[in-house]
């Protein structure tokens, strides 16, 4: 895996300046899960913000039980301190697409 994170900048409809984290495993373009998810609850909140939203943390594990086991990966090379997967959880463009073109919001199982 590439240790270095390439930023994808884009402008968001919530007015903030945001970014995707990428990294290359395995000769593939992975995709931070965290912050595809997160964009999506901002931007979903400016659409419909009379629309309770559900907790990143309960989005995260909605999307990662959907997603095929060859679609995600949790990166290994971190510090020994760090508790928090949620963040360092990358998915392929497959499971880019899985998780954006989902149509409902998926319900932990």
């Amino acid at each position: 895996m590439s240790l270095s994170e390439v930023l994808l900048p884009y402008d968001s409809a919530a007015g903030e300046e945001e970014g995707i984290r990428t990294v290359t495993y395995d000769g593939k373009l992975h995709f931070s899960l965290y912050d595809v998810v997160r964009a999506i609850q901002r931007e979903n909140s400016v659409l419909d913000p009379d629309k309770n939203s559900k907790s990143i943390i309960t989005l995260l594990k909605a999307h990662i039980t959907h997603l095929l086991p060859r679609e995600i990966h949790t990166r290994t090379d971190l510090p020994e301190n760090l508790d928090q997967a949620y963040p360092n959880t990358y998915v392929t463009k497959a499971g880019l697409l899985r998780v954006v073109y989902c149509r409902i919001t998926p319900q932990p199982v």
